[in-house]
């Protein structure tokens, strides 16, 4: 009788959970041994999520809703910033989600990336559909600014400096570089000091591998591994900080939790 007891006051309650149920913490109040709660949620017609803090549990229509909540946020984000690729997974969580934990919003949507509802570019979510092109003008000149961003990767030309090579209006090339940011081909690390995804992916691989060796790197390590300055190393570091790439813990920076589990495409 006790664990028909559990099961009716679990169902009232993720029936009536909005954004779910935490079973860890369920399991708890009702005094309810592993065993007997891992029998529990297996006889359930639930969704479970399993985070390092706790298992989270819906009805499969809430987790339904709650997919097509963020669908629903991503296609209304593309409507009212059309030439913007789109939001990062952070901004996405605030704005579709906010009162869902982190590790379950990401779960959440990994499973919309894997059945190809939402895409990715980079840290760059939107929805398969939405595009965002350069005219042909724009085209034209990013076509003559790219070599000269690739040419020396790690540590490419500033507005300022690609204006006086190019011959060209610094405001404008400014104007542009922000246009290609919001494609999703370049990456804004600085003020003014744009890198190409290209270089992105490279030192996104690059922190990975040293992630493996290293416990954190430090600003040092990162600064002799890419060969670089100091402050432009702790520039691209706090890069990756802001895009949920890496965390800083004291002096050293360490990848994410959910990057260690998903692949983050640049």
């Amino acid at each position: 009788m006790q664990i028909i007891g559990h099961h009716q006051a679990l169902m009232v309650a993720m029936t009536g959970a909005s954004s779910g149920i935490n079973l860890t913490h369920f399991a708890q109040i009702r005094n309810i041994r592993q065993k007997e709660a891992l029998q529990l949620w297996d006889s359930m017609p639930m969704h479970r999520v399993t985070t390092p803090s706790a298992d989270f549990g819906f009805t499969p229509q809430c987790w339904s809703r709650l997919k097509q909540s963020v669908l629903a946020r991503l296609n209304l984000e593309h409507e009212e910033n059309a030439d913007f690729i789109g939001p990062d997974r952070t901004r996405l969580h605030r704005m579709a989600l906010p009162a869902l934990a982190r590790p379950v919003f990401v779960t959440l949507l990994d499973e919309l990336l894997v059945a190809g509802q939402v895409s990715q570019n980079g840290p760059w979510i939107h929805l398969p559909g939405h595009k965002v092109m350069l005219t042909a003008a724009e085209e034209k000149q990013w076509q003559m600014i790219f070599p000269l961003l690739q040419a020396d990767p790690f540590q490419p030309p500033r507005v300022r400096d690609i204006a006086t090579a190019l011959s060209l209006d610094e405001n404008k090339v400014r104007l542009l570089l922000r246009r290609v940011a919001r494609v999703g081909d370049v990456y804004l690390i600085a003020h003014d000091h744009y890198f190409t995804k290209q270089a992105i992916k490279k030192l996104s691989t690059i922190i990975r591998e040293m992630a493996v060796t290293h416990d954190g790197i430090s600003a040092a390590e990162f600064r002799d591994q890419i060969n670089t300055g100091r402050k432009l190393a702790i520039q691209i570091l706090e890069f990756f900080n802001r895009i949920v790439y890496t965390r800083r813990t004291g002096d050293k920076h360490r990848l994410c939790q959910e990057v260690t589990t998903t692949d983050m495409e640049f």
